[in-house]
């Protein structure tokens, strides 16, 4: 991912610091310590963020850095996206908000750690130890049951 990146990887948080990766990509976090933006959710959905982020470039053109992304993250097993739209013109939140409906929509048929659209569900662990749902592939629904993790990011 270059470092020339929009919104969605480098949104504006009141709480968030910008932290360098070990790889040399952006990331922001909470002062707790909390990944935020790009990194809080599977590499798989990060096309999906891109996209949104170019979405989001068309239709604000030069206001593109009047919006906040106030939150991204993983809910009941999709995307979430939530943004301060308030500074924008009116005339621009109906396709913003439909921007950010279609790449959550997106996101169901997505698997969430590798982006494949093959054989994908929404489900909690087969072994029901957690309860937390997730969108991943057959492969890594069978490799989160055989490790146990909670989330697609290895907790």
């Amino acid at each position: 991912m270059a470092n020339q990146i929009g919104p969605c990887a480098n949104y504006r948080e009141r709480r968030a610091k910008r932290v360098e990766a070990v790889d040399g990509e952006v990331g922001w976090t909470h002062v707790d310590g909390k990944l935020i933006g790009f990194k809080a959710v599977g590499e798989g959905w990060w096309d999906i963020l891109k996209r949104l982020d170019e979405e989001f470039a068309r239709i604000l053109g030069e206001d593109v850095n009047k919006l906040a992304i106030l939150q991204i993250k993983e809910k009941f097993g999709g995307l979430r996206v939530y943004i301060d739209h308030t500074p924008l013109s009116s005339d621009q939140w109906p396709e913003l908000w439909a921007a950010v409906q279609k790449a959550e929509g997106e996101s169901f048929k997505t698997c969430e750690l590798c982006g494949s659209k093959d054989n994908i569900d929404s489900r909690g662990p087969d072994n029901q130890r957690f309860g937390r749902t997730l969108t991943l592939c057959e492969a890594h629904h069978a490799q989160r049951a055989k490790e146990g993790k909670l989330d697609a990011l290895g907790v």
